[in-house]
């Protein structure tokens, strides 16, 4: 032998500690029938049995009947049969009921493999267990107590009960000592309040905090919360996603995405930020909105109420806007713009102090605005159509900006242009209107009507005071009116603009030849 080698320890032999009675059999060799009260001792391990066969050259036994196996530790397992292997260590129970017993946890299955040096519990076949302390009961087809660390490996049809929620995963692995859940695979937890799905992720059921990930989901009433982590306080009721964030309310049609959101379930209340983006689908197309925040919530009626923060910019086929902040109130289907509001609809530009958009079946019906309201259109580089009043009141109808009328200290400079002639072959290029004069006026009320998508016809009816001028005998200081803004370039013609300020990539009139075939649909 090898002086660097030590030396195999041999296996120590199974104890016989106590018995009623100890019969041979001569048909079996070495072979001791054990009977009543039996005790045996291995490795720190007492085996107990009503009746057994020790097999002493063997170093194994077999037993039955009320059939217990205690460690030093205080674990015990309890069944009808028992085959234990004094060499490898390792004891097999079986039964109607083999039960295992640590501190607050119990295991019932029928079938256990127990290694008594590792202190390595595995069952086949199905199996329940009891955590006495948190009231978690987990059940699966196959799974392994570490007895040392109390750690539980599950796997096959894992359902973990609490009273409070029902976990469902293919794979799990449990620590009794703290009560934290680890999954592995497909898993679904339930509860009155809510649902969520993942695919990893750790459940802590003593402090009912989680963290999900791997194409998670949070499902609450009519709201989903997605993300590639989700952490979730039950306690709370508190909800965050980092990554691919997405709440869709599938209850009204709407989603909002970004790269964080938190959502709180008492409030009803959802917060979204980083490249937040807020989408409502209708039949026929969708409303876009991006801001540096969106928040959700109900009100007392379960009335949604979304508020946009700070750069607020949207995006709809067939109107456009962008202001510093938003309400939208499901109540009254009211929205709200803020600070520097700018709606585009086709040819015409509104502003104002604040803006009222009033919607039906997502359709803008009329727009409001009071205070330096504006609406311009734009006839060439440097002139544009202006009206300006106290307050602006438009409708629209089919999507299209029909009337508008202007009320109190009502302004207007409007250009009168050549009539178009017929295009010929010869045409290569559209020219610019030609403009043959403009008219000035001053009126308190002015009905204005819109037809394709331009003004046709203003209207003076109280006070008014009108002029009409040759462009060349009027300054181009006069061609301006007192609060005048053009904010065309930040316009959105596209879903991809929202996220771009300043000049956009097309001009107003692509992108009314790019909407031109929505509208004639």
């Amino acid at each position: 032998m090898d002086a660097q080698e030590e030396p195999e320890t041999s296996p120590t032999k199974v104890k016989l500690v106590r018995a009623d009675a100890i019969e041979y059999d001569n048909s079996l060799a070495k072979a001791q029938r054990i009977i009543g009260n039996v005790l045996f001792e291995h490795n720190g391990a007492k085996m107990y049995c009503d009746s057994a066969w020790l097999y002493e050259e063997k170093n194994a036994l077999e037993a039955w009947g009320d059939i217990r196996i205690r460690d030093e530790d205080g674990l015990s397992i309890q069944g009808d049969e028992l085959d234990y292997d004094g060499d490898s260590l390792l004891a097999e129970l079986r039964g109607e009921r083999v039960i295992l017993r640590d501190q607050s946890m119990t295991l019932n299955t029928q079938y256990v493999q127990y290694h008594t040096e590792d202190r390595l519990a595995s069952y086949y076949g199905g199996g329940r267990i009891i955590n006495s302390k948190n009231r978690n009961v987990l059940t699966s087809e196959a799974g392994t107590y570490f007895a040392a660390s109390k750690i539980f490996h599950f796997k096959d049809s894992v359902i973990l009960e609490n009273p409070k929620y029902t976990i469902y995963t293919d794979t799990l692995h449990y620590h009794d000592y703290n009560g934290q859940a680890f999954f592995f695979g497909p898993t679904d937890i339930l509860s009155e309040e809510n649902s969520i799905y993942c695919e990893n992720g750790w459940y802590d059921t003593m402090k009912e905090r989680a963290r999900f990930g791997e194409n998670a989901e949070l499902w609450n009433k009519d709201q989903r919360l997605t993300g590639d982590s989700i952490y979730y306080d039950r306690n709370l009721g508190r909800g965050e996603a980092f990554g691919s964030v997405v709440i869709l309310d599938t209850l009204n049609q709407i989603q909002i995405s970004g790269e964080y959101g938190k959502h709180l379930e008492e409030a009803g209340e959802s917060l979204v930020t980083e490249q937040a983006l807020i989408e409502q689908f209708f039949d026929t197309d969708t409303l876009s909105l991006h801001a540096d925040t969106l928040l959700m919530s109900a009100d007392t009626l379960e009335m949604k109420r979304i508020l946009a923060y700070r750069g607020v910019r949207i995006y709809k086929p067939d109107l456009q806007g962008s202001c510093d902040s938003l309400v939208y109130a499901e109540a009254d289907s009211l929205i709200r713009m803020y600070q520097e509001p700018f709606v585009w609809s086709e040819e015409n530009q509104i502003n104002g102090e604040f803006i009222d958009l009033y919607t039906f079946d997502g359709s803008i019906q009329r727009i409001y605005t009071e205070s330096m309201a504006f609406i311009i259109s734009q006839v060439d580089s440097v002139h544009y159509n202006q009206i300006k009043g106290r307050t602006l009141n438009g409708l629209f109808i089919d999507d299209e900006l029909r009337t508008v009328l202007i009320e109190g200290n009502g302004e207007c400079i409007y250009y009168a242009l050549e009539e178009e002639e017929e295009p010929t072959d010869s045409l290569l290029t559209e020219e610019p209107p030609k403009i043959i004069g403009v008219n000035k006026a001053e009126c308190s009320r002015m009905p204005i009507k819109v037809m394709d998508n331009e003004i046709q016809q203003v209207s003076f009816l109280t006070e008014p005071d009108n002029a009409f001028y040759p462009l060349k005998d009027i300054s181009e200081s006069e061609l301006i009116l007192k609060d005048f803004q053009w904010k065309g370039s930040e316009r959105p013609l596209s879903k991809d603009d929202l996220f771009t300020t300043g000049e956009t990539s097309s001009s107003v009139s692509e992108f009314l030849e790019e909407t031109e075939g929505y509208q004639n649909d």
